[in-house]
């Protein structure tokens, strides 16, 4: 999933539909197909099931890698990330601390590692090595640096301190008593909380859109990177009916890794865990520049009222990112309206201005909105912008880069979307004429995408053209739709009900699932799975089927993109 860090584009042309201008391009030819030519459904098209990768959501067990400190991946150094003694370098694991700390046992400090030192650890009331530090910079975002001893000091948490001591957690110290009292002004945007509430540079933020059934919770900016883990996200959910989106945006530009280390629900129990990410309750990705969970995203997770509390890792140096909690409080939606933009990027023939009088595209659309509406999502207001100019040249075909994390050309499209004003709550759709390499039909911003925020690298979903314009039309026009109502699942929070390799399946309980491998190739296709899935919507390969179950509706119909 090759997203990548939050650039804002600096020049680019938004053509509204009643100003956009395109002229058809010569050699295109239309087929003058309307609407009635269009399959009703996307069944029954006549593909085989020697079909194309649809996207580039090849999930786990592929080439991509977790880059995330856990006991698999392990050995990091003194004071680092860890979950046991295997995990760290020195051979040993304080499991005391969130997010653990790499040491030894030591008894003076030629048992130390190199910028070690051997000190009595409060929690065990054993001496251990401490990594040595000059400033907070040397240390991970969830430590700070001792006065006095400079050692990389896990911060506290409340209910930490004894005799009591009073926990700050901006500083991470227990204070005494009638030390850490704060006294409240205005806040601004200065790396404090200044208004005394526990968040920081709340409402400095990028914007996001509102649909009027989702309540916005702005957290601030919390500090990551150092190889730690940020300080806990509280969010509380008021209603069991209700569901919660949590979106990590890197404003920075670090283009560095971001994880949920872990997210516990009110009751304790741990949803997701960057240990074992696709085996958690609540499967979570791995992602660059933006990172999102919806909480519930499987009908197995009821949610709780109360506190669900979470923990952020990011590679790279201390940094920060900006955080917000959304909260949908339809309940039990069983239908919803979305609101789409097109956006045509280098297409022949076909622009904001254009698209809707040329009769192929209107099939298009009206065979991707029916495909929808079968599963009670209505389509609202629509926009179409074209992108000229040098981004349209550049980004006419889509080069994805390699396998695994990176920025690419796909992110930085997606980012492109920065120009909308805050009222716009629609969906990004981009249509390219085609993507470089992978046999791509198209790519989502992410599982989910960060909804109602625009100008992230995860700000919508890319489609090919290249179907729509070479392939006859009843290939063309259904190919097409399907990808994008299959890219849309993975924007709105559903995984491959199976992945390629047959290893992995989604979180949620009524979808089916195939393993099966009969040739040993390493894949399971079309016709290995015929039976088991391969008609359902989010099969990992194109089957011309629009098919969800009631578990992946109940997911989509509470993304915050409804309404």
């Amino acid at each position: 999933m090759g997203r990548c860090l939050s650039l804002w584009i600096l020049s680019m042309a938004l053509l509204a539909c009643n100003t956009g201008s395109g002229t058809a391009t010569e050699g295109v030819v239309e087929d003058g197909v309307g609407p009635s030519d269009a399959p009703s459904s996307l069944d029954g098209a006549g593909l085989d099931g020697t079909a194309p990768i649809i996207d580039g959501h090849v999930g786990p067990g592929t080439d991509t890698i977790v880059a995330v400190p856990d006991a698999s991946i392990g050995q990091q150094p003194l004071g680092g990330v860890c979950v046991e003694d295997p995990g760290c370098v020195n051979g040993a694991c304080n499991t005391e601390y969130p997010g653990g700390y790499c040491t030894t046992w030591c008894t003076g400090d030629e048992d130390c590692p190199v910028g070690g030192k051997c000190y009595k650890d409060p929690k065990t009331n054993e001496k251990m090595c401490w990594k040595l530090c000059s400033t907070p910079l040397g240390c991970r975002a969830d430590q700070f640096c001792a006065d006095g001893v400079n050692i990389c000091t896990p911060k506290c948490q409340q209910g930490d301190c004894q005799n009591g001591y009073i926990c700050d957690e901006t500083s991470g110290q227990c204070n005494p008593p009638g030390t850490v009292e704060c006294e409240p002004t205005p806040e601004i945007a200065d790396d404090l909380d200044n208004d005394c509430d526990g968040i920081t540079d709340e409402g400095y933020g990028p914007p996001i859109s509102n649909n009027d059934v989702v309540l916005i919770e702005d957290l601030g900016q919390i500090e990551v990177g150092g190889g730690g883990l940020s300080k806990k996200v509280r969010v509380e959910a008021q209603s069991a009916d209700e569901a919660i989106t949590i979106v990590v945006i890197d404003h920075e530009g670090a283009g560095e890794l971001m994880a949920f280390y872990n997210i516990e629900s009110p009751s304790g129990e741990l949803l997701a865990s960057a240990s074992s990410p696709y085996d958690s309750p609540i499967v979570t990705y791995p992602d660059l520049s933006v990172l999102s969970v919806q909480i519930p995203n499987t009908p197995s997770v009821q949610l709780e009222t109360g506190i669900y509390e979470s923990t952020i890792y990011r590679d790279g140096p201390l940094g920060h990112v900006w955080v917000y909690a959304l909260h949908s409080v339809r309940q039990d939606p069983d239908w919803s309206t979305m609101d789409v933009n097109y956006w045509f990027v280098g297409t022949p023939g076909y622009s904001a201005q254009n698209a809707f009088e040329k009769q192929k595209f209107q099939a298009l659309h009206n065979t991707f909105k029916q495909a929808m509406q079968s599963h009670g999502v209505l389509l609202g207001d629509l926009y179409t912008f074209d992108v000229t100019g040098a981004n349209a040249t550049k980004y006419t075909y889509i080069d994805t880069g390699g396998e695994g994390y990176e920025i690419d050309e796909h992110s930085e499209l997606l980012s492109l979307s920065a120009g909308l004003p805050p009222e716009n709550k629609g969906v990004n759709f981009f249509f390219v004429q085609g993507f470089n390499g992978w046999g791509l039909l198209g790519k989502a911003g992410g599982i989910p995408g960060p909804p109602l925020v625009h100008g992230t690298h995860g700000s919508g979903v890319v489609v090919s053209m290249s179907d729509f314009y070479d392939q006859p039309n009843y290939i063309g026009i259904p190919v097409t739709a399907e990808t994008m109502a299959h890219e849309l699942g993975h924007q709105l929070g559903l995984f491959h009900t199976s992945e390629q390799t047959g290893a992995y399946h989604d979180p949620i309980p009524d979808t089916p699932e195939c393993s099966v491998d009969w040739n040993g190739d390493g894949v399971v296709s079309f016709d290995e799975c015929e039976g088991k899935g391969t008609d359902n919507l989010m099969f990992w390969s194109i089957s011309l089927s629009a098919k969800l179950t009631p578990g992946q509706k109940f997911v989509i119909h509470r993304n915050a993109s409804m309404y």
